[in-house]
């Protein structure tokens, strides 16, 4: 800042000269004036309130303030919420349904591709496309112009303790939900699709061996909400629960619940996010069953009871 007083100092001694100058000899004034304009314009910039000054350089850490970062939540959160002032807590789920029914009514667009051009994807001939299967045509990252070529987050690990071969894993992706291998990690099968959120946060698995079941663990534990500050990170619905495996969960309403109607929403409302973002959960080793104690991590919830 003391740079920017020097330089701002040099800039009105320069500007008095040169108004005495334009006086003592009778220059006009639209001279004077887009000298002055001029000069105004080479003056150096001061940053805004809330601004940094340092200078930006690409792949540099950006120094940004509280005050920015927590305009720019603002912002994401007020334009998904116009006009109802909130985000519907089921909005994600229907538009899932809303997917899979264009899916079953218009069909898939790989098959109206081919249809229209008379040839599959060269490289891909031997690809079925349905809508249950999957078919690798990686490991690729994706090409970005802004970012580069990137993959997926990846947010969340936990190895089921109840396997004895170890081949059991649950992944929590960025925005993709709960993904689970039985083969240590040959393939993967999506547990969470239909539920109100898939924005992966934490995960963390009941590690006491009295609660094994069916050689999966008593209890898997999903914190949903991205706690990860980037402009993508999508908030949750709270913490789901599985007791089987992933094959069915529910809701656990401690620090968020769904309201009844349409659409529902999700309380206690946030002034920043329509949900909370549970960052960590971790189990107590020494507790097992319906009295399990877990510590979560939990962001962008108002009630002061959390």
């Amino acid at each position: 800042m003391h740079l920017h007083n020097r330089g701002l100092r040099r800039a009105k001694r320069g500007l008095a000269a040169l108004v005495r100058f334009a006086t003592s000899h009778r220059i006009g004034l639209s001279l004077g004036l887009v000298a002055v304009l001029l000069l105004v314009g080479s003056l150096p910039q001061v940053p805004l309130g809330g601004q940094s000054n340092r200078p930006r350089a690409l792949g540099k850490h950006e120094h940004d303030s509280a005050l920015q970062i927590r305009k720019r939540a603002e912002w994401f959160f007020h334009q998904r919420a116009f006009p109802l002032g909130h985000i519907p807590a089921d909005a994600r789920l229907k538009a899932f349904q809303q997917a899979a029914q264009m899916r079953r009514t218009k069909g898939l667009f790989m098959d109206r591709f081919a249809a229209a051009t008379g040839e599959r994807i060269p490289g891909f001939q031997n690809i079925t496309a349905n809508t249950s299967t999957w078919t690798s045509i990686g490991p690729q990252p994706t090409a970005s112009s802004f970012f580069g070529n990137v993959s997926g987050r990846v947010n969340a690990l936990a190895v089921d303790p109840c396997d004895a071969t170890g081949n059991t894993i649950y992944a929590g992706a960025a925005q993709g939900g709960v993904w689970k291998t039985t083969n240590g990690g040959a393939n993967w099968t999506a547990i969470t699709d239909n539920q109100p959120s898939i924005s992966s946060g934490s995960i963390a698995v009941d590690p006491n061996p009295a609660d094994c079941s069916a050689g999966h663990t008593g209890a898997i534990y999903y914190g949903t909400g991205e706690e990860n500050f980037a402009f993508d990170s999508f908030y949750g619905a709270g913490v789901l629960i599985s007791h089987d495996g992933g094959s069915t969960w529910t809701k656990d309403n401690t620090f968020v619940t769904l309201s009844g109607g349409t659409p529902s929403v999700i309380n206690p409302q946030s002034p920043s996010a329509a949900g909370p973002f549970i960052g960590t959960i971790s189990v107590d080793p020494a507790t097992a069953g319906s009295s399990q104690v877990l510590l979560a991590a939990v962001e962008g919830i108002s009630s002061t009871v959390h």
